[in-house]
């Protein structure tokens, strides 16, 4: 029984193989394109509606590192109308 079990298998697989390398020999001319415009006949298809769907994001997030030195500070910022913001002592 043994091995008429693996003589059936080996027919098979070479049965499979040549049907199979056979198909792969037809698609020689296959080639990954980015539009379907080269497959398409003309006139045969009109888009109506498009959309485009935000599906996936990636978030990164980081601690940010503590500030050993909390004496507070002061900054300033001048406008483009000569007007001065800012200064406070950093303090809340």
């Amino acid at each position: 029984m043994g091995a008429n079990l693996l003589i059936a298998l080996a027919v098979g697989l070479v049965a499979g193989g040549l049907i199979t390398g056979n198909m792969r020999r037809k698609l020689k001319t296959v080639r990954k394109q980015d539009q379907a415009a080269s497959y398409v006949r003309q006139g045969s298809m009109k888009v109506t509606r498009s959309n485009e769907y935000y599906l996936y994001s990636t978030v990164s997030k980081s601690a940010k590192p503590k500030n050993e030195d909390s004496g507070g500070g002061s900054s300033t910022h001048t406008s483009s109308s000569g007007d001065t913001f800012g200064g406070s002592s950093g303090k809340f």
